[in-house]
C-alpha cells in the first residue's frame, strides 16, 4: 500500500507489523527466533516439534495481527472520507443539453409553469370524467415535457390522449396524439417509430379530411426520413408539407423545409432543384432578416456550384457566407467555408488566393485546437506551395501534418501521406543522379 494511502492515526504501528512479518518471513533470522518459539510453547506444555509447524503457525499470527489493525484502523477512516459512487449520467439529446444549460430561462419557468396547471387540469377533468378535458390536458403536458427534453413523460401522455381519443371515438384527438408522438420521436431520434406514428397520423388525417394533422404528418414524415438517410422519400413528403404552408403566416417552417430540401437534393444529385430550394431559401432568409438561414443557404449554394464545377459562382457564395459564419463564432463552419474556398480557388488554378485561405484556415484551426482540421489546412497548403515551386516548403507543411494526423484514414490524409512518399522519392532520385 502506497505511504499516501495510509492514514495518519495507523502508519507507525502498520509499519511496525510489516516489520515484524518481514523478519518472521526471514530465514536469516531463524537461529534467534525459532528457539524462542519453541521454549514458549513448551512452557505452555505443548510445543510444536516440527519447526516448519512453528514457521506456517507464525506466518498466520502475523497475517492475523495485520488483518486485525486493518479493520482498526483502514476501515473508519474509510468509511467516513470516501464518497459512494455517483451514478452515471443519463446521455442527453441535444434538447435535453439546451435546457440544462438554460435552467433559469424564461422558457423552462414558463413549461414548468404549463406542467403544474394542466397536472391540476388533468386531476380535475379525471375527477368529473370529462374525456375531452382529460385530452386536452395530456396533449398540453405532452407538449410542455417535449419542449423539456423529457422523452418519456411525453410519449406517455401523447400515448394516453391516443388510447383515450380511440376510445370515445374521437379521431381529431387521435390524429393529434399520433402526431405529437410521431414529432416527440423525431426530436430524440427514433426515427422509424416517428416514422411508423407519422404514417398513422397521415392515414388518419386523410381519412377525416384533418389539414393541420395532414400537415404536421407530412412534415414530421419528411424530417423523419431525412434523417435516415432517406433522401428520396424525404423530399416526397418535404414538397408536400411547403405546399401547405402559408408562405407569409409562416416563414420558420418555410425556410427549414427549403433548406432541407436543397440538402435532398444535392445528395440525390439532383443539383438544378437543390440551387433552386436554396434560391429561394436565401430570398425567404433575406427577407425575414434571418442571417443563420442566408448563411446556410449560401453555403449550400457555393457546395453545389462547385460540385458542378462552376468554381467562380461557388466563390462567390462561399464569400458571401464567409461574414456571416464569422459572426456565429463557430470556428469550425468558419474553417470548413475558408478550406471550400481553398479548394474552389485551386481548381481554377488561382493558387496565391488558395494559399491565403489555406493559411487563414490554419489559424482558424490552431485558434480551435483542432489538430485535424490543422492537418488538413498544412496538407492543402503543401499542394499548393508544390505547384508555386516552392517544393522545400511543401515537404516540411506535409511532414507536419503527418504528424498531426498519424494514421488517420480519411481520404485526405491518405492522399497527403502517397504525396509526401512520392515527393522524397523524387529527392533522393535526384540526389542519386547528381552523385
Amino acid at each position: 500500500m502506497p505511504g499516501n494511502m495510509i492514514p495518519h492515526t495507523m502508519k507507525k504501528p502498520f509499519l511496525a507489523a510489516l516489520i515484524a512479518f518481514a523478519l518472521l518471513a526471514s530465514a536469516s533470522t531463524a537461529r534467534w527466533w525459532v528457539p524462542w518459539m519453541v521454549s514458549s510453547f513448551g512452557a505452555m506444555g505443548s510445543p510444536p516439534r516440527n519447526p516448519a509447524t512453528i514457521v506456517q503457525i507464525a506466518f498466520l499470527v502475523a497475517a492475523l495481527i495485520l488483518y486485525r489493525m486493518r479493520r482498526k484502523f483502514l476501515r473508519p477512516e474509510s468509511a467516513a472520507t470516501t464518497r459512494a459512487p455517483e451514478p452515471k449520467p443519463k446521455i442527453l439529446n441535444r434538447v435535453q443539453r439546451t435546457v440544462t444549460r438554460e435552467e433559469e430561462s424564461p422558457v423552462v419557468a414558463e413549461k414548468k409553469a404549463v406542467i403544474d396547471s394542466q397536472r391540476k387540469f388533468l386531476a380535475d377533468a379525471r375527477r368529473t370524467g370529462d374525456p375531452h378535458g382529460i385530452i386536452e390536458a395530456l396533449r398540453n403536458l405532452g407538449d410542455a415535457y417535449e419542449a423539456l427534453g423529457m422523452h418519456t413523460l411525453s410519449t406517455a401522455n401523447y400515448e394516453e390522449q391516443r388510447k383515450l381519443a380511440a376510445e370515445i371515438g374521437d379521431r381529431h384527438a387521435e390524429a393529434n396524439a399520433l402526431q405529437g408522438l410521431a414529432s416527440a420521436d423525431l426530436h430524440f431520434g427514433n426515427y422509424p417509430q416517428s416514422i411508423e406514428y407519422g404514417e398513422q397520423c397521415l392515414r388518419v388525417a386523410r381519412e377525416i379530411g384533418d389539414p393541420p394533422a395532414l400537415a404536421a404528418a407530412l412534415g414530421v414524415l419528411g424530417w423523419a426520413f431525412y434523417s435516415c438517410g432517406q433522401f428520396g422519400r424525404a423530399v416526397e413528403y418535404l414538397e408536400q408539407y411547403l405546399g401547405t404552408l402559408p408562405e407569409q403566416a409562416d416563414p420558420h417552417n418555410r425556410k427549414l423545409t427549403l433548406q432541407f430540401l436543397g440538402y435532398a437534393y444535392k445528395h440525390l444529385g439532383d443539383y438544378e432543384r437543390s440551387l433552386a430550394s436554396s434560391e429561394e431559401h436565401l430570398r425567404v432568409a433575406r427577407a425575414d432578416g434571418d442571417s443563420l438561414g442566408q448563411e446556410l443557404a449560401l453555403r449550400n449554394l457555393g457546395s453545389v456550384y462547385a460540385d458542378l464545377g462552376e468554381h467562380r459562382r461557388a466563390i462567390e457564395s462561399y464569400r458571401g457566407s464567409l461574414p456571416l459564419v464569422s459572426k456565429r463564432s463557430d470556428l469550425g463552419d468558419v474553417w470548413r467555408t475558408l478550406d471550400s474556398l481553398n479548394s474552389s480557388h485551386c481548381s481554377l488554378g488561382e493558387h496565391s488566393e488558395a494559399l491565403e485561405c489555406g493559411l487563414e484556415s490554419l489559424r482558424v484551426a490552431r485558434q480551435a485546437e483542432n489538430h485535424v482540421q490543422e492537418g488538413f489546412s498544412l496538407s492543402s497548403m503543401a499542394t499548393i506551395l508544390d505547384k508555386l515551386g516552392r517544393r522545400s516548403e511543401a515537404i516540411s507543411h506535409a511532414e507536419a501534418a503527418v504528424r498531426l494526423l498519424g494514421d488517420n484514414d480519411n481520404s485526405r490524409a491518405e492522399a497527403n501521406r502517397k504525396q509526401l512518399a512520392g515527393w522524397r522519392a523524387d529527392m533522393n532520385s535526384a540526389g542519386a543522379a547528381e552523385s
